[in-house]
């Protein structure tokens, strides 16, 4: 939460937890979490997570023009 309220957007955050219940993922989600994954986590799910999330963020700077 702190550094979401702090405005920094362009960091993924992937939440790897063995708290697995409903009510804890929706919680973690609320703070500002881009995903949730709860152990135990396959290895390849892992990488492709975060791959996506890596490249989603590469795509968002590319649309946005670079500060004059």
């Amino acid at each position: 939460r702190p550094v979401r309220a702090r405005g920094v957007q362009d960091i993924p955050f992937i939440f790897c937890t063995a708290l697995g219940e409903t009510e804890l993922r929706i919680e973690g989600l609320r703070a500002g979490a881009d995903d949730y994954l709860v152990k135990p986590v396959h290895p390849q799910e892992l990488r492709l997570k975060v791959r996506n999330h890596i490249a989603r963020q590469q795509q968002l700077r590319e649309r946005i023009p670079a500060p004059a």
